[in-house]
């Protein structure tokens, strides 16, 4: 069979005579020469040296069977599934839907409705307990619960504050980490809670220097936010908390925000081993109006525009921080290329579990009935899902058509399902966003870096070639055993390793 460019790559130009080759299946990055890239875009393999043929097969930029890319396809992101995605809970509480804040943009606007009364309803304590008696089952039938995230509404409410050290406490006793999303206004009310119980980090939001995020960060009584929050940054900073501040940017602050970086200075933050800030641009339906509507790569540009080095820059705008940090650990050629087959935890087991039980997977649609996916059995302390679950379980790129042959189909995993439905009212459809110029943007600068600093051309592992060392037998066996063990005794025994840190825990967790 002809020999052709593989399904799953994309061509890059790092210079006016060196091409990336990109194969989003196996992870394998390659630097080749411009005509070679040439070559292949127009369909001439060819015209390539024998030599460098082979080695690029080998590497799976080449095949010969688009067929046998489709099989490797289905038993990485079936493998992932069975012994990674589907073996971490990930929970978050949410105590309260009321909030202090009324910012216009706010994609929760929906409770506000419900009137004042349902908004300040808050969990009780025989709630939280039966939480985390679930949580417990759930780890004895080896399922990992790791952390456990408040969530809101604003769940650092004064009046909040005996429910949030109950669940604090019973974290605590449960060996879990504790995180928070908070706008960070109250947090001078509960610092002996964030001392005295096993909190990881905070996300608080800053919508650029004060006199924008004083216009867009409102609180309910009238009045701006900012320096009551600086002040509680330092605070939780003080208490050895990590802290990530999350920058909304749109037209209204992108040629301001970057002012926000002097502050930080001036206030001590930078550098600080606990705190950390990036860029997210506002977009979509929730942002209407001449304040928003920018994209990732506008707040990059902007960022160098005022003196950012644009790697500097990628590492502080939301969607390119992960693609950086993705390809610098691939590049230490440690592990190979996760093979993540959805996009966030929403479609694997993240639960956000409100004052009554009420069980979501997203928190885009939170307190939205027709997507409550179950809710907590009091009586028998067990989960009881509705068949909404089955719309987000099954939603992964081997079943999305669009994905499977897609060449960024590791890279997004089919991309946020909540945008995909708002703008489609369908779950099961993919939305790709801007991931695709965002990839080759920051894939350009990183790898063409690292080229030209060490002339190094195979720039990471490959898959391909980890896939290739099974039998027919041992590939069988990976794609159809629901053992643990020997699934990630036969991972090991050919250095199919994804990543140690997981790998390291779902050993962990295999019955004994």
């Amino acid at each position: 069979m002809k020999t052709i460019l593989s399904n799953y790559e994309t061509i890059i130009s790092l210079d006016d005579t060196h091409s990336l080759l990109v194969n989003g299946l196996y992870g394998a990055l390659d630097v080749v020469d411009r005509a070679e890239a040439d070559a292949l875009s127009e369909g001439e393999a060819g015209r390539l040296d024998a030599k460098e043929l082979e080695r690029l097969m080998s590497r799976g930029h080449l095949t010969d069977s688009p067929e046998t890319e489709i099989g490797d396809f289905k038993m990485l992101t079936g493998v992932y599934r069975r012994f990674f995605a589907e073996r971490t809970l990930v929970l978050h509480i949410i105590p309260t839907y009321d909030c202090n804040f009324r910012c216009p943009y706010c994609y929760e606007k929906h409770r506000l409705s419900c009137g004042e009364e349902w908004m300040k309803k808050t969990m009780s304590k025989e709630m939280a307990d039966k939480i985390f008696a679930v949580m417990e089952k759930e780890k004895k039938r080896g399922i990992a619960v790791p952390e456990c995230s408040l969530y809101g509404g604003e769940p650092f409410l004064p009046e909040n504050r005996e429910i949030i050290e109950h669940i604090a406490k019973k974290a605590a006793e449960a060996g879990m980490k504790l995180r928070a999303v908070t706008n960070g206004y109250s947090l001078e009310h509960f610092q002996d809670i964030l001392s005295g119980y096993p909190f990881k980090s905070l996300q608080i939001t800053l919508d650029g220097t004060k006199e924008e995020n004083d216009r867009r960060r409102v609180f309910i009584g009238g009045g701006g936010s900012y320096d009551k929050i600086l002040e509680n940054i330092s605070l939780v900073l003080s208490k050895g908390v990590h802290v990530h501040v999350r920058i909304n940017t749109g037209p209204g602050n992108i040629d301001s925000v970057h002012d926000l970086m002097q502050v930080f200075e001036e206030k001590g933050f930078t550098g600080h081993p606990e705190f950390h800030y990036y860029f997210a641009p506002t977009e979509g339906e929730n942002y209407p109006g001449k304040d928003y509507g920018v994209s990732s790569g506008d707040i990059v540009e902007n960022l160098v525009r005022n003196g950012f080095e644009k790697k500097d820059a990628m590492k502080h705008v939301a969607e390119y921080g992960k693609i950086v940090s993705k390809l610098t650990r691939l590049m230490e050629k440690k592990e190979y290329l996760m093979p993540v087959d959805s996009y966030c935890g929403a479609e694997k087991m993240m639960y956000l579990i409100d004052r009554e039980g009420a069980v979501y997977t997203c928190w885009n649609f939170a307190a939205i009935d027709k997507m409550r996916v179950g809710s907590i059995d009091m009586e028998k302390e067990k989960f009881a899902f509705n068949f909404e679950l089955l719309k987000w379980t099954f939603r992964n790129t081997a079943q999305m058509p669009e994905c499977m042959r897609c060449p960024y189909v590791f890279v997004c995993g089919g991309g946020c399902a909540a945008k995909a439905y708002m703008k489609t009212g369908d779950l099961r459809k993919p939305h790709c966003g801007g991931i695709r110029e965002i990839f080759k943007d920051a894939a350009a600068v990183l790898c063409g870096e690292h080229f030209h600093q060490t002339g190094e051309r195979e720039m990471t592992k490959s898959l391909k070639e980890a896939v290739s060392r099974y039998t027919p037998e041992e590939r069988n066996a990976l794609m159809t055993s629901r053992d643990p063990k020997l699934v990630l005794d036969l991972m090991e025994k050919k250095g199919l390793v994804f990543n140690q840190t997981v790998t390291e825990e779902c050993h962990s967790l295999s019955p004994q």
